[in-house]
């Protein structure tokens, strides 16, 4: 059994414990004139109020009289959070074990089915308050994410921020959650009950082992080729187990750079679900294979991969790859990498985009470039890995130039 978590932050210290991408696309979706012009119209303004009304109509109410043991744990976890007014708690028929957090008139309101509170130990419940009170305490209840996207004239690019948003929002509710319950075994055991409907007490939801289906899911998505997961409002069940163990680690280390590295492994694990890998010019997760394999061979045409290369391959080196070894087996028969970057082309089951091609070339030229030039050796080894890929040499010279304009403007 997995020991408490030990908060290097103090639970009441809520702005250390929010992920912080989750801040900055809340930031940024404020500040969008798309998405505030939309916050005081008459149907955003209706979805708001008529939630605690329909509560009122088909749940019931939790007080001390009706459900006494439910009342003291929302009121225990309440205190936790004095920036969250009035908080009212309702519970509802339904079989699917689900909660809520959403504003009313005077203050705010929890829902929770009923399948969660006959199903759910108190540890696991205090997870899935604590996740809800999470939502509260960070401010998302500012945006109702459901009323915006229920609009069809909202712009395709805003749509996918506020998705990208919801995800990020539910790493930092977990985390909330997490701290409340104060164990990380009894959040997996949550977690995997509420995804997956199953509710018997034999069922084992080991962090570690819930979180590795993550991995397998990974490779799942990459031979794919899958870019449809943008539109989700959750992220898949496994990356928010890897979310919260990655997480618990760091706090357990002493928290600091520690958490700051797992925040940066979960943004690279929520890039899985963006429509196109945003980001920097290697970010792409689904072409991380190709970025690797591709960049050490181009790295080595010289004979050597230099500091800065090494910093570019550092950053898409798949997992259970040691960088080290593997440069150093490279630098005497590069046939290995060769064969992973082929399998990593031929192995997908869809067919690469003109886009995704282009971005890999691009990719490739950024690993070259890194120590500020790039020689005839490498030029001609970025020629052979795009005729490996179909892409023809004028292309790849193409790309090359266009890589080296935007350098210049960029003043990289």
């Amino acid at each position: 059994m997995q020991p408490p978590v030990q908060a290097a932050v103090p639970i009441d210290d809520h702005a250390r414990w929010r992920y912080p991408a989750d801040a900055r696309l809340l930031a940024e979706i404020m500040a969008s004139d798309a998405i505030r012009s939309r916050l005081g119209s008459p149907a955003y303004e209706l979805a708001r109020q008529t939630s605690r009304t329909g509560m009122l109509a088909g749940a019931v109410m939790v007080d001390p009289g009706v459900l006494p043991h439910l009342a003291e744990a929302v009121e225990g976890i309440r205190r936790e959070f004095p920036q969250v007014q009035h908080v009212d708690c309702f519970v509802y028929n339904s079989g699917d074990m689900n909660a809520f957090i959403t504003p009313g008139r005077t203050g705010t309101f929890i829902a929770l089915a009923s399948a969660a509170v006959n199903h759910l130990d108190a540890a696991e419940l205090q997870y899935v308050l604590g996740h809800e009170f999470g939502h509260a305490a960070f401010g998302h209840l500012d945006v109702l994410a459901g009323a915006l996207l229920a609009d069809p004239a909202l712009p395709p690019a805003e749509a996918t921020r506020i998705c990208a948003w919801q995800r990020a929002a539910e790493i930092s509710a977990d985390r909330m959650g997490l701290a409340v319950c104060g164990s990380l075994t009894a959040a997996a055991r949550a977690l995997f009950k509420v995804a997956s409907g199953i509710v018997s007490n034999l069922v084992v939801a080991s962090p570690e082992s819930f979180a590795a289906q993550w991995q397998r899911l990974v490779d799942e998505v990459i031979t794919e080729g899958d870019r449809g997961f943008h539109h989700i409002s959750h992220p898949f069940p496994p990356l928010r187990m890897r979310a919260m163990l990655l997480f618990s680690e760091a706090m357990a280390a002493g928290g600091g750079e520690r958490i700051d590295a797992a925040n940066e492994a979960i943004d690279g694990m929520l890039a899985m679900m963006e429509p196109a890998g945003r980001g920097g010019t290697l970010a792409d997760p689904l072409l991380r294979d190709l970025f690797f394999w591709g960049g050490l061979l181009v790295a080595l045409a010289d004979g050597y991969v230099s500091p800065s290369e090494w910093q570019r391959l550092a950053t898409v080196t798949p997992p259970g790859i040691d960088l080290a070894a593997t440069a150093a087996a490279a630098a005497t028969d590069d046939a290995p990498c060769w064969e992973r970057f082929t399998a990593a082309f031929r192995g997908r089951r869809k067919k690469f985009t003109g886009l995704e091609l282009h971005r890999v070339m691009y990719g490739l030229h950024d690993v070259a470039s890194a120590d500020g030039t790039v020689s005839d050796g490498e030029m001609a080894r970025l020629r052979q890995l795009a005729e490996r890929l179909g892409v023809v040499p004028e292309a790849c010279d193409h790309i090359a130039e266009q890589y080296q304009r935007e350098r210049q403007r960029d003043g990289r």
